[in-house]
């Protein structure tokens, strides 16, 4: 049985860990906690964000040599997101990528994504992931 010393201890340790506010993180991109939801306007603000990084030369366009370094996740979703097919990414491409990435996170539609939506979208990935590893 364990002491009430060492419950307490762990039951401050899991509230702090729950208490992060929603914060960016270079590796995740947006996170939430239980308390707090990201709201859209925050979520394409940071893909904003992304995208400025990306485009080295200015140019509103992500392209082919921007695209070299980048991992190859990065090159798939180039395909994905480049509707006019001229091998480079606008911002308008993007920004209605991220709008619709949006949209399928937030399940209950009300405009912010929380700790359970993101946990959700992180999950379908990883299997998505896994599947093409399996697969391709």
């Amino acid at each position: 049985m364990l002491k009430p010393s060492i419950i307490i201890a762990l039951s401050l340790t899991t509230a702090s860990f729950l208490s992060i506010s929603a914060t960016a993180s270079p590796k995740h991109g947006v996170q939430a906690n239980a308390k707090t939801a990201i709201a859209k306007h925050d979520f394409i603000n940071k893909h904003k964000q992304r995208f400025m990084l990306k485009d080295k030369n200015k140019n509103g366009l992500i392209d082919k040599q921007e695209l070299r370094g980048s991992k190859k996740r990065f090159r798939r979703l180039a395909r994905r997101i480049d509707k006019d097919n001229n091998k480079s990414i606008s911002r308008s491409e993007h920004l209605k990528w991220v709008e619709k990435r949006f949209a399928r996170m937030d399940i209950n539609k009300d405009g912010k994504l929380s700790n359970r939506e993101i946990r959700r979208a992180r999950k379908i990935r990883h299997i998505a992931k896994h599947h093409r590893k399996c697969f391709h």
